[in-house]
């Protein structure tokens, strides 16, 4: 049920399923599952219009709750992919430097002495 094709199954046997589980069954917890989804959409849609109808940010926020609510797994679904990325890139060993070694050539720019830099203008 973690993904949306588990819940629109879930949903489609509550809806299609006649009497009531057996108590202690899975079928009994998928169904308790589905039913308190069911509620906190409710519940999110009633706020959701109501704040609409006063308006401002708080309306905003409960259409936002209301959205999140019913993109639920999906939004869950995002998380575990970006954790599964995240753990890849943490198995990326570091990277290390090694100083530079001292008898190695290094290069340099020359220079001109300062009374010689100048030099130009005096001829003026």
């Amino acid at each position: 049920m973690k993904s949306p094709l588990g819940w629109a199954r879930a949903n489609l046997i509550y809806d299609k399923y006649v009497g009531l589980p057996v108590y202690g069954t899975l079928v009994e917890a998928m169904f308790l599952m589905v039913w308190r989804q069911r509620m906190s959409i409710s519940l999110a849609q009633v706020r959701a219009t109501a704040q609409a109808s006063i308006g401002g940010d708080s309306a905003v926020d409960a259409f936002n709750e209301f959205r999140d609510l019913m993109n639920r797994r999906e939004l869950e679904e995002k998380k575990d992919r970006m954790r599964e990325r995240l753990e890849k890139i943490k198995q990326i060993k570091e990277i290390r430097f090694r100083p530079v070694l001292e008898d190695a050539k290094t290069s340099s720019i020359s220079t001109v002495p300062r009374e010689h830099a100048y030099s130009w203008e005096k001829g003026r």
